[in-house]
């Protein structure tokens, strides 16, 4: 009957290491996966800010755009204007020149 005490003590000893090995690795399992999910959230916040910042950026570029276009409009109006002033000088001078050679031949 001894022999067989000695054989329940040994496999209760081996089954209460063996739990603690499954017990132990259940808990590394539970770490690993604890740590998966925080970099999962880390790389949807990571991705996050990287759509914001290209929404900033395409943001800024179409702001650019609309300026660049703006002061190119400005630059147009200017030029315009300064012709049609030109134009209204010379026309002015050429209707002064007229008269004045009018009233020289009267």
């Amino acid at each position: 009957e001894e022999p067989i005490v000695g054989t329940i003590k040994r496999l209760t000893s081996q089954t209460e290491a063996l739990q603690s090995f499954i017990n132990s690795t259940m808990d590394q399992l539970q770490e690993s996966r604890s740590a998966e999910r925080s970099k999962q959230e880390e790389v949807a916040e990571t991705n996050l800010r990287l759509e914001e910042t290209l929404d900033e950026i395409q943001s800024l570029r179409s702001s650019n755009r609309v300026s660049i276009d703006q002061i190119k409009q400005d630059h147009e109006d200017a030029l315009n204007e300064a012709k049609e002033k030109e134009i209204k000088q010379s026309s002015d001078m050429k209707a002064s020149v007229e008269s004045a050679a009018r009233e020289e031949m009267e």
